[in-house]
């Protein structure tokens, strides 16, 4: 399966780009995605991330589907 992983802030910056896509196998979930995100960028592990499904922070392992859109965003405060 495929998937598009939108990078902001300091994971755009890590990778040099916005935006990848990632070739993942079939039943493959989050996890297994930052695994192979790290595997390509060891400084990924260091940063304080928030992880969004198709415009949903998730904060555990969750199963991926082909096309869903991933976000990798920085720490964030609102108010």
């Amino acid at each position: 399966m495929k998937v598009k992983v939108l990078l902001f802030g300091q994971a755009a910056e890590v990778f040099l780009s916005d935006e990848v896509f990632v070739l993942l196998n079939d039943k493959s979930g989050l996890f297994e995605l930052k695994e192979k995100l790290h595997e390509e960028n060891e400084k990924l592990k260091t940063l304080n991330l928030k992880w969004a499904v198709n415009q949903e922070l998730v904060n555990s392992q969750i199963e991926l589907k082909d096309g869903d859109e991933i976000a990798v965003l920085p720490p964030f405060a609102g108010g």
